[in-house]
């Protein structure tokens, strides 16, 4: 009878606990409202780190690290990918401020032995965690989500990475935020531009070179990069001559440079 009323009381708590938890990223929300400033077009974004509260970011992460696995686990897929990019995202904005302004790019922020993505800063689930973790596991680890999307919204903190939004991804309407982060990247033309003289598509590192296998396996009917490309002319041209250029697949693939520079306001 003890056990019974103990199981009841356990199952009781924890289901109190779950409720408690905002899906809706209200204090993650408000911070990014407050400090990410984001240019008239949308495809690109600033953080304000001056005015960050390193305090204030430490909290926003504590309260969205303190839930456990076996709550996320009875979450939807949404409410999941949602909560790890948010994750991704607030963690990295926290990992900054630790030397801000010292440096001027999170490369400059490794150590002798690893990079700022493999360094163990924070806990998840109870264990010492990075950010690739969260990124190579929790997201894309055994073609959980199978949404190359993402790509377009975590963020490194760098001026070369899609847009950081400055509103909180949440599950009922994930899968339009990575929309609108997806197109607003393409169409942002220092980083994604066709050379139509010389036949050259030139994107971004991030789908031609290191996350190429994602942008190529089916994923959203998406079968290479070129398919990629074909798909989102619209979005990548500049008129309708460049359009049907890149629809054609007539033409070399490029990956354009990659700007680490911090993404900081000026």
């Amino acid at each position: 009878m003890l056990r019974r009323l103990l199981m009841v009381v356990l199952l009781v708590l924890s289901t109190s606990l779950m409720a408690e938890f905002d899906h809706q990223y209200e204090q993650w929300n408000e911070f990014l409202k407050k400090h990410v400033q984001v240019s008239s077009d949308g495809a690109k974004s600033a953080v304000n780190y001056k005015a960050v509260s390193r305090s204030k970011i430490a909290k926003i992460t504590k309260a969205l690290l303190k839930v456990q696995e076996a709550e996320v686990n009875t979450w939807s897929e949404d409410q999941r990918l949602a909560y790890y990019i948010n994750l991704y995202n607030s963690l990295t904005i926290q990992y900054i401020m630790t030397k801000y302004p010292k440096y001027k790019s999170i490369k400059k922020y490794r150590s002798f032995f690893r990079s700022p993505w493999k360094e163990e800063f924070f806990t998840l689930f109870g264990k010492k965690t990075d950010l690739d973790t969260i990124e190579h596991k929790k997201i894309r680890g055994d073609k959980k989500y199978n949404e190359p999307r993402i790509h377009f919204a975590v963020n490194c903190a760098s001026v070369g990475c899609p847009a950081l939004k400055n509103e909180a991804y949440i599950a009922s309407r994930l899968r339009d935020q990575l929309q609108d982060s997806m197109v607003k990247f393409l169409r942002d033309r220092d980083r994604n531009y066709f050379d139509i003289k010389k036949k050259q598509l030139w994107m971004s590192k991030i789908i031609t070179d290191w996350y190429k296998k994602d942008f190529s396996q089916g994923y959203l009917g998406y079968s290479s990069v070129k398919d990629f490309a074909q798909k989102n002319a619209q979005h990548l041209a500049r008129n309708q001559e460049e359009k049907k250029a890149i629809e054609s697949g007539q033409y070399e693939i490029r990956g354009a440079e990659y700007n680490w520079n911090l993404n900081d306001v000026h």
